[in-house]
């Protein structure tokens, strides 16, 4: 069962909605991996804008914690960026634990967050981004 965990915010216009339609679609595609658990858009805030969660997945229901992890990899995001001058431009980031394999990939204003299984192959991870072509378009 999938339930959708989406920030409230105002889409004041015809292509504010239709490109968070075409998020959210990219997101749901994320989720036809039993491997994954859940895929959204994080906003600078810690809020999810757009994605889905997998019910199931029980350190998410708190919503006070989920945003705090949401911070802090937006965060964590935001410090790397500031030595791409001299290491070049941030992929990704992953972090694997015990319980989860978490790959955030830096947008244009927001994060990418892609949860899995810890033993997901985070090769076929990383190049589902691309294949959804999630970084063609200013998100």
């Amino acid at each position: 069962m999938i339930k959708p965990l989406i920030y409230k915010k105002d889409l004041n216009s015809s292509s504010e909605i239709c490109k968070f339609f075409q998020l959210e679609n990219k997101c749901i595609e994320f989720l036809k991996d039993d491997e994954i658990q859940s895929a959204g858009i994080i906003n600078k805030m810690g809020n999810l804008v757009a994605g889905r969660l997998d019910i199931d997945t029980e350190w998410m229901e708190n919503e006070e914690l989920r945003r705090m992890l949401y911070m802090q990899l937006v965060f964590q995001i935001s410090i790397c960026k500031d030595f791409e001058e001299n290491l070049g431009e941030i992929k990704f980031f992953a972090i694997n634990r015990k319980n989860i394999l978490m790959v955030a990939f830096p947008l244009k204003n927001n994060v990418l967050l892609i949860s899995a299984s810890p033993t997901a192959s985070i090769d076929q991870i990383i190049s589902k981004p691309y294949l959804l072509e999630f970084f063609k378009s200013e998100i």
